[in-house]
This record gives structure tokens, sequence and C-alpha cells, in this order.
């Protein structure tokens, strides 16, 4: 099972990009951090059957950001240059919604 799991992670990276978006976001709900941090430059950068959104990319990179700090809260400065802060206010909202829901409403 762990074996299955790593492979997974590995598949959703930024790197190989070999996962569906689906699969991507579904990994990404179970708490992957990766996956969370994947999804996150999924929708800033519009690619991998998604649209650019960067208020879900700045959620996205909040969640991770609960787990891996440098790394998403990088992303999240990135972020943060380019975003209103009427932008930045409901990714947070949103964010904080997906996050007291365990990961459930986070769309």
């Amino acid at each position: 099972m762990a074996a299955v799991d790593n492979e997974a992670q590995a598949a959703c990276s930024a790197d190989q990009r070999t996962t569906t978006t689906s699969a991507c976001l579904s990994l990404a709900k179970s708490g992957n951090a990766l996956a969370q941090f994947d999804m996150s430059t999924r929708y800033f950068t519009g690619t991998e059957g998604v649209k650019r959104d960067e208020v879900l990319a700045y959620m996205w990179a909040k969640v991770c950001s609960q787990k891996e700090q440098i790394t998403c809260g990088k992303l999240i400065n990135i972020l943060e240059m380019n975003m209103s802060e009427a932008s930045i206010a409901a990714a947070k909202e949103m964010a904080s919604k997906c996050l007291r829901s365990d990961l459930v409403e986070c769309d």
C-alpha cells in the first residue's frame, strides 16, 4: 500500500504531471501536501485541464502551507504579488472553509 501511495504522490508532482486533474484533486483532498501544491500550480498556470484561477491557486497554496510551510509559503508570496486584496481575502476564506470541512469543501 505504501508503494502505491508513493507512486500516486510522485505522479501528481509538478515534475511529472501524469495524473489527471480529478485524480490529483482527490489526492489533494485526502491531505497530500504535494498534490495540494500541484493543484495550486495547475490553477495558477491554467494547465493540465483547469482554467487559470488565482483564487483557487491561492486557496490550495494556503491549505498546503499547513504541512509544507516553506514551499507553499513561497508560492503564496508569488500569488499575493499578482492579486487584489479582495481576491486574497476571498481565497483565505475559501481555504478556511476547506480546512474546517476536513478538506471536503475545497472549491
